[in-house]
């Protein structure tokens, strides 16, 4: 379908979950229009050209620019792009990636918990917009509900989708405390190995924290 290095093939396939969507059959969160094909909110990959009705009335481009309807959308396509180079920058083959487990996978993950934040906030967007627009009607005692409905359903996504964003950043603390640990260690080892308190050409192994002398512990920290 999509190339191996295209933004399409990055995030096709995630099986990433909402933790705020409920399951249950009638649940409004589930069978609204955000869902349908239309707006694609929760669509887990790039999201399809809808030309007019497209909700990204920022991308700009002439008829003649867009897609063919039903084609990958450019500016998502773009934005993932962007997406993937900031996790190939954060998690670096050389740094923290080097523990993570499925590096394709936290990628896909990555960029699609801020897909589904960025459509979720244009979502938002709109329903403010379309509340604001119809201020005057409400003087008149003319409430339309549906822009009130939809910032709700909107604030549901933004919710979900910060919190796939947070798995992410409790995995940079928690990797780069690991490698606080492991450096620590390393000095620890280091200057015990420069005044002579064990020797790998002695058949010595690599001494635990413990046999670390207080003055070591102390210059370590310092």
């Amino acid at each position: 379908m999509a190339a191996p290095d295209s933004p399409t093939a990055t995030v096709e396939g995630s099986e990433g979950l909402y933790r705020a969507e409920s399951k249950h059959r009638t649940d409004s969160y589930r069978v609204s229009r955000f869902n349908s094909a239309r707006y694609q909110t929760r669509r887990e990959g790039i999201r399809v050209c809808r030309g007019d009705a497209c909700p990204y009335q920022s991308c700009g481009r002439s008829e003649e620019e867009r897609p063919p309807l039903g084609t990958a959308c450019y500016w998502e396509a773009e934005y993932a792009l962007m997406l993937g180079a900031d996790f190939t920058r954060l998690f670096a083959p050389d740094g923290l990636a080097k523990d993570l487990e499925d590096y394709n996978h936290y990628k896909k993950e990555w960029i699609l918990a801020h897909l589904l934040m960025n459509r979720a906030s244009v979502r938002m967007s709109q329903a403010m917009k379309d509340i604001e627009a119809s201020s005057q009607d409400r003087k008149n005692g003319i409430i339309d509900y549906k822009p009130f409905e939809e910032h709700a359903l909107a604030a549901r996504y933004i919710s979900a989708a910060r919190n796939r964003i947070d798995v992410f950043n409790e995995l940079i603390d928690e990797l780069v405390e690991k490698r606080r640990v492991e450096r620590r260690l390393a000095r620890i080892r280091t200057m015990m190995l420069e005044h002579g308190y064990w020797s790998p050409y002695r058949g010595d192994k690599p001494p635990s924290i413990e046999d670390a002398p207080a003055w070591i512990l102390k210059a370590v920290e310092e």
